[in-house]
């Protein structure tokens, strides 16, 4: 049996607004394992980046965590000291946001960003982290690391900003590494580039990956296994040929029917009806229900709850498609 890094029991998290708490993640449980690429996949706005961020606690200040624990290797994130999480931030647990352009420091140039992590966790001169960023800058791609190292991040493409990123946060090998669409804003050449690299690396550091994205190309090519989420809830997890092949939960199922659909043909796109609930007053019973073809009264009343259907492959449905 595969060893668990991360196990995240009944997780909520709520974004407060003058509108009322939006309930971004709400009683999520999730394990993944040590050495396989896990993806959260669903549509903008289901939570997917919420629940990423709470584990190393990035979330914005207007987010409140509710209740749930985060444990990796152990520990409770949730129970730690800012101070304390600084010391797994970067070391033990890095993250590649989604946006390049914003990710890096303006004023300050890309090899002293590359070399700063060697230096706050390990005490590493800052002669021999420039030198280890000018390597890392190599084996991420950038051309000419040892000129590139001095520029600002201006000079530097969106793929450039990119690779920088991940070897700033690959430079202390990381035993978890969360990418969030780390391909956003990237044109198809790049973002195929990008997508090498990580897998390149996730091999040689022996790295976890938890990928966020809404791209199911992207969870075909990458991922291990796979985790669904919608409206704040986790709704189905399962391998990524179980999904793919044998997808349970309706939402997964006409998710994956839209991306066949466009590919087999070149008629109307097969879609989803309806739109996702508000997150501030979500529907009762399963948040799914409004859209599923499925749906029966007991949908509307009574929460589903994950149940196992074969090995490693959960759903949360009453009425599941086999």
């Amino acid at each position: 049996m595969p060893r668990t890094l991360l196990s995240i029991k009944d997780l909520r998290v709520y974004y407060e607004t003058i509108r009322g708490y939006v309930k971004a993640v709400d009683s999520v449980d999730l394990e993944i394992y040590e050495g396989e690429s896990f993806c959260l996949i669903g549509e903008t706005g289901c939570g997917k980046s919420t629940l990423a961020l709470a584990i190393p606690r990035l979330l914005p200040p207007n987010a409140r965590i509710l209740s749930g624990s985060i444990m990796f290797k152990n520990i409770d994130l949730l129970k730690l000291s800012d101070s304390e999480l600084e010391e797994i931030r970067g070391r033990d647990i890095a993250v590649v946001f989604q946006n390049p352009m914003s990710s890096l420091n303006p004023v300050l140039r890309i090899g002293l960003q590359v070399g700063e992590p060697l230096v706050a966790h390990f005490k590493t001169p800052w002669r021999e982290a420039l030198i280890s960023a000018i390597k890392q800058l190599s084996r991420v791609g950038i051309p000419d690391p040892h000129l590139r190292s001095k520029d600002y991040p201006h000079a530097f493409s969106g793929g450039m900003k990119q690779r920088s990123m991940i070897a700033m946060m690959t430079s202390c090998k990381p035993s978890l590494l969360i990418a969030d669409e780390p391909t956003t804003a990237l044109d198809v050449t790049i973002q195929a580039q990008v997508l090498r690299l990580i897998r390149e690396l996730k091999e040689e550091y022996g790295l976890t990956l938890l990928l966020i994205t809404h791209n199911f190309g992207i969870v075909a090519e990458m991922c291990d296994r796979v985790g669904v989420m919608y409206a704040g809830k986790l709704v189905e997890v399962g391998n990524v040929i179980d999904i793919f092949e044998s997808p349970l939960h309706p939402y997964t199922k006409g998710l994956i029917e839209c991306v066949i659909a466009r590919r087999k043909s070149k008629s109307r796109l097969s879609q989803i009806p309806g739109a996702p609930p508000s997150l501030i007053n979500p529907p009762g019973g399963c948040r799914f229900h409004p859209r599923c073809l499925y749906a029966t009264s007991r949908c509307t009343s009574e929460e589903p709850g994950l149940i196992e259907v074969s090995r490693k492959h959960i759903v949360a449905c009453h009425n599941y498609v086999r």
